[in-house]
């Protein structure tokens, strides 16, 4: 089995290897866990926790059950050859001009607020003065529908 890369954010696409749109049993084999953390909010998507990893998968109840997105809080994840948790905000948005992120919106959230960038499909989530997390899932249109990653593109059966 080839290296898995826990570490490596593709927006749009998934993490290391991984893409958007992999099945349930296709995650548990990449994270060779049997039975993940499961958290319930009564929306569309369910996470699964993998604390080890400090990785968060969500998968899409009303697309297939398909994976549709991450959130990282791992210190030696990279975005766009960068790493940005625990950097201090200043920096982490600096870090965010250079890697070409663009405008980002900013949103209060539990414990901070994040950094939205919406032309990428992924936020910055800081907390006491640093990154402490990287979210990102899979494009969506101007129809709310996913835009899966091209060679995860479904073709109905005839």
């Amino acid at each position: 089995m080839a290296a898995r890369d826990f570490a490596t954010i593709r927006p749009r696409l998934g993490l290391g290897t991984l893409r958007f749109g992999a099945t349930r049993d296709e995650v548990r084999g990449y994270f060779s866990v049997e039975n993940p953390i499961v958290e319930d909010h009564g929306t569309s998507w369910e996470w699964w926790n993998f604390d080890v990893a400090r990785l968060s998968a969500a998968f899409d109840r009303d697309n297939g059950d398909l994976l549709v997105a991450f959130r990282s809080e791992r210190p030696d994840a990279t975005l766009l050859g960068k790493r940005f948790i625990g950097v201090p905000q200043q920096a982490a948005l600096r870090l965010a001009t250079e890697a070409g992120l663009g405008a980002y919106a900013s949103s209060d959230i539990v414990f901070g607020w994040q950094a939205e960038f919406e032309a990428h499909e992924l936020e910055l989530c800081f907390g006491a003065g640093a990154c402490e997390a990287i979210s990102w899932r899979a494009a969506t249109g101007a129809d709310d529908r996913t835009q899966w990653p091209p060679r995860l593109v479904r073709v109905p059966a005839r």
